[in-house]
């Protein structure tokens, strides 16, 4: 949340980021403002292929398919944020 408040902050040109900040009205229409500038890109980013089920039968197969999906920078390992939005979206 603290990198979310933090990158919300720099695209408004502040920098008082802490767990507290809190966000005007002008900074919420500020913010929409770059999102709906950049909307097109976001969901051509957002539309990601169908997440790969596991299960705890899945073949060797199966497991290498879902380990690929999530190694978005392709280095063949998965750092810790990589594996908790993998865990979190294959077993939520």
């Amino acid at each position: 949340e603290s990198r979310a408040s933090s990158y919300i902050l720099s695209i408004l040109g502040r920098e008082d980021a802490n767990e507290r900040t809190k966000f005007s009205q002008e900074d919420v229409e500020a913010l929409l403002r770059v999102i709906q500038k950049h909307v097109r890109r976001l969901v051509v980013k957002a539309k990601r292929k169908r997440t790969p089920e596991i299960h705890r039968h899945s073949s060797r197969s199966e497991l290498q398919i879902w380990f690929t999906y999530w190694d978005s920078d392709k280095k063949g390992e998965l750092d810790t944020r990589q594996l908790r939005s993998a865990i979190l979206a294959t077993f939520q």
